[in-house]
């Protein structure tokens, strides 16, 4: 199984990755790219939100507000939803209500993070074994036309379907090129990647 089809088909505790998907327009590298940076500084702001008092809650009501919106940018929508009612009850003083809910937010959300780790992980492991993927000569001529159409006509999940079926193979011919048009296409650079494909047509 590829990295694309197991991203697509996985089960992650309180994550609908269709859904964060769809958010960006179906680059999962740029969806991987958000989830990695969550799982990277969630942890940090977990610790902060633990330390609740009373006499703090409008700057625990910004740190809750800021999570919440990683929360909804993976995709968590559930916990997203649960951030977005402890940043009211903060905003609105109810002190005792955020401590009732905190704890099994916490716990939630660290559960979360442990599940995406694992994920990231699978995927790194799946990429390595990508590297081993067949050598080819050059790139299919019509995968590149077929490129080429889908960038005239701004079909984004096309592109994505497209250079993810190139990619899977290393080239003797033109391999910088497929990295530039990659790079391109991930910097939503669509004028610099058209120019790149029309060398190679």
């Amino acid at each position: 199984m590829d990295s694309s089809t197991y991203l697509r088909n996985a089960k992650v505790f309180n994550l609908d990755i269709h859904s964060a998907l769809s958010n960006v327009n179906q680059m999962e590298h740029i969806y991987i790219r958000i989830l990695k940076s969550f799982a990277e500084n969630a942890p940090r702001i977990i610790d902060d939100l633990v330390k609740l008092r009373e006499d703090s809650l409008p700057r625990w009501a910004i740190l809750i507000h800021g999570f919440k919106g990683s929360l909804y940018g993976i995709g968590a929508e559930n916990l997203g939803d649960r951030a977005k009612i402890l940043e009211i009850a903060a905003k609105e003083g109810r002190y005792l209500l955020i401590v009732q809910e905190i704890r099994s937010f916490i716990e939630d959300s660290v559960k979360l993070i442990k599940e995406i780790n694992k994920l990231l992980e699978d995927l790194r492991r799946l990429e390595e074994k990508s590297d081993e993927r067949q050598s080819l000569l050059s790139p299919d001529k019509n995968l590149l036309k077929n490129l080429l159409v889908a960038l005239n006509s701004f079909n984004l999940e096309e592109m994505n379907a497209i250079i993810s079926e190139i990619n899977k193979h290393k080239y003797s011919e033109f391999q910088n090129e497929i990295k530039q048009i990659s790079n391109c296409l991930e910097r939503f650079d669509y004028n610099g990647a058209e120019s790149v494909l029309l060398r190679l047509i």
